[in-house]
């Protein structure tokens, strides 16, 4: 039997056991200019130290909850508690939160848990956690939560562990691991982020040689957004998308309050 192109498309879409979402950041202004965040994808988030790499996670992450949609941060780089304090400034709005003040931290959940008792259900949407990683100990966290958990990010990629012979230089070993991680973003039908620094000892601004293994998160990535502050102003941030397999390239603005770890 013979199938047009669109017929084909229309039996698979109905045969699909895991049929392709996508979901919204909650940023009009980078949501437009991305199409939104599909299933089966890797989105590469850049920049360097200090800019705001993990903030715009934690701010998306937390408007996905918000929205009902359950994400799983994996923080290599930082510890569980301060993960936690981060995610708590964004959604709660208060700067208390802080990972070195420990003993204040039962009084402002208890004040904010009466005050705000929504956001505290929403956050029941927000998973992480803070270790050390192989790949096949992130696939198969992401194998096991998969039927709840739709979102994904890893800050940051280069502290992925993976074993490679011991003279494979480092942009090999980060291509194969941003392979792998294509790889079970695609299988297990997740939204899938990465972090990653950008190369302090370039000054091309937009252009891919900027990523550290560049060639492979050129190849593998679905789209690349990097953050750069703007000049003169401290409370915003310019998102480039360099790179977008599934629309448009060009740039907006965001404002950031660091106080909050906040993009809106």
């Amino acid at each position: 039997m013979k199938f047009d192109q669109l017929s084909k498309l229309n039996l698979l879409s109905k045969e699909s056991k895991n049929p392709i979402y996508k979901v919204y950041s909650g940023l009009p202004a980078l949501d437009e200019l991305v199409g939104g965040f599909r299933s089966k994808q890797l989105y590469i988030v850049s920049a360097r130290a200090g800019v705001g790499k993990t903030s715009l996670l934690v701010s998306i992450f937390s408007n996905l909850a918000k929205q009902g949609i359950p994400s799983f941060l994996f923080s290599l780089e930082l510890g569980a508690e301060e993960i936690a304090c981060r995610f708590a400034r964004n959604m709660l709005l208060d700067e208390r939160f802080q990972f070195d003040d420990v003993e204040s931290l039962p009084e402002l959940l208890k004040f904010h848990k009466k005050k705000n008792k929504k956001i505290f259900e929403c956050q029941s949407n927000l998973l992480f956690d803070a270790n050390s990683y192989s790949i096949d100990s992130l696939e198969k966290t992401i194998v096991t939560l998969k039927d709840k958990v739709r979102v994904f990010g890893i800050d940051f990629t280069g502290l992925i562990q993976m074993e490679v012979k011991g003279d494979t230089p480092d942009w090999k070993r980060l291509g194969i691991i941003v392979e792998n991680l294509k790889r079970i973003a695609n299988e297990n039908n997740v939204v899938l982020f990465l972090i990653n620094h950008l190369n302090r000892a370039t000054t091309t601004n937009n252009a891919m040689s900027e990523q550290g293994g560049s060639i492979e998160f050129e190849r593998l990535a679905t789209c690349i957004l990097q953050i750069y502050t703007m000049e003169g102003n401290p409370h915003q941030r310019l998102i480039k998308v360099t790179k977008n397999r599934m629309g448009g390239l060009g740039e907006c603005v965001l404002n950031f309050d660091g106080r909050f770890d906040l993009f809106e």
